[in-house]
């Protein structure tokens, strides 16, 4: 009885006192909670590092070298620059031996079923098939690519059997931080052909989430609810151009908004600005990881790592790289990782984001939300 005389005292003791503790809203160094408390000295705060790629392709000219040169021997070198609490990317292929082409469509992307050992030998928790070749080869080889995925402990967003498993979020607790992660895709109701079906997903039919931001700000916030970090992957914008779409940045700023923690897209195929909104982080392209294209740009890309605090995204760390021998994403260092920095601090100052080059690595420095 005394116990529960005691506990009870001093329960009432911090409730008079107004000492309470919010888990919600901090910001970075001095970490304090909304209500402007300060953590208490001695607690421990808890880091959470992400890292993301953009497009990766595994078939065509990239899957048969692979088949000559083995399927983890090309990403040594990049291997370390993903390692983290959790990666993600874009995979902008199938993964398949079985389906028939989707009619009209022109460019098809499909990747030997053994081309899974290399997204498991670098790490990927999840990958994005929100994208306009999840269906290039129809409905079985997109489940083949689902399952093949899943088998190997490779999880899945912005695709799935039917809608409502395509707008599921991935998530995963990291030391008690719990991050949510979304796909969508631009391209989910274009017609390749006069009576050729879309790429959406329906009530009934498998497909990819439809980038609509109505639905997004739905999800985001229904995700929000159940995680620290949302990411949120969109598959938009032009190929080869570096020009971000006002209407693509009005969105970007909508999923910020709705509690979207970073949003990182891909399709253009070519590295594009970098802005910090409102605490948030959206990166519109982050070009290639792996691919097969020609151009020079198509070649230059980055690694981009998060690190958060309890939740918190506090600052982005910018690793330059380029393919080689289109299979081999290569650390970019000296002259060459200093001119991808250069043209990507340029192009994020568009949209007033600094970013601070030093020895071939650029970070952002993130301050807390308005």
């Amino acid at each position: 009885m005394k116990k529960y005389l005691s506990l009870f005292l001093i329960l009432m003791s911090i409730f008079l006192s107004g000492c309470t503790v919010k888990a919600v809203d901090r910001t970075v160094g001095e970490v304090t909670y909304d209500g402007g408390e300060t953590k208490e000295p001695g607690a421990v705060t808890r880091h959470t590092y992400i890292t993301a790629v953009g497009d990766i392709m595994l078939g065509r000219g990239v899957g048969t070298r692979l088949k000559n040169q083995g399927y983890t021997g090309p990403f040594e070198d990049i291997k370390p620059y993903i390692q983290s609490d959790m990666a993600v990317g874009n995979l902008e292929c199938v993964i398949s031996e079985r389906g028939e082409k989707m009619e009209g469509k022109g460019i098809y992307l499909r990747a030997r079923p053994e081309a899974v050992e290399t997204l498991k030998y670098l790490g990927f928790d999840v990958l994005s098939l929100a994208n306009n070749h999840t269906m290039d080869y129809g409905e079985d080889a997109f489940m083949d690519t689902v399952d093949i995925l899943r088998k190997n402990g490779i999880s899945t967003v912005g695709a799935g059997s039917n809608i409502a498993e395509s707008r599921t979020p991935y998530i995963k607790d990291i030391d008690g931080i719990k991050v949510a992660v979304l796909g969508y895709n631009q391209f989910y109701n274009v017609k390749w052909s006069r009576d050729g079906r879309t790429m959406e997903a329906l009530k009934d039919r498998c497909g990819t989430a439809p980038l609509d931001i109505g639905t997004i700000v739905d999800d985001i916030k229904k995700a929000r609810e159940a995680a620290d970090i949302v990411i949120v992957m969109p598959h938009w914008g032009v190929e080869e151009s570096t020009i971000v779409p006002a209407e693509q940045r009005q969105m970007a700023h909508e999923m910020i908004d709705a509690g979207a923690s970073v949003v990182i897209g891909s399709h253009p195929h070519i590295l594009q600005g970098i802005e910090v909104y409102k605490g948030g982080l959206v990166a519109y392209s982050l070009g290639n990881f792996v691919f097969d294209q020609n151009d020079s740009r198509n070649k230059e890309s980055i690694v981009l790592g998060l690190n958060f605090n309890d939740g918190k995204l506090s600052e982005a760390v910018i690793s330059p790289f380029v393919i080689e021998d289109k299979v081999k994403p290569t650390p970019a260092t000296g002259e060459k990782g200093e001119e991808i920095l250069d043209m990507l601090k340029s192009l994020s100052e568009e949209f007033d984001t600094q970013i601070n080059i030093e020895k071939a690595t650029g970070k952002i420095r993130i301050e807390g939300r308005d």
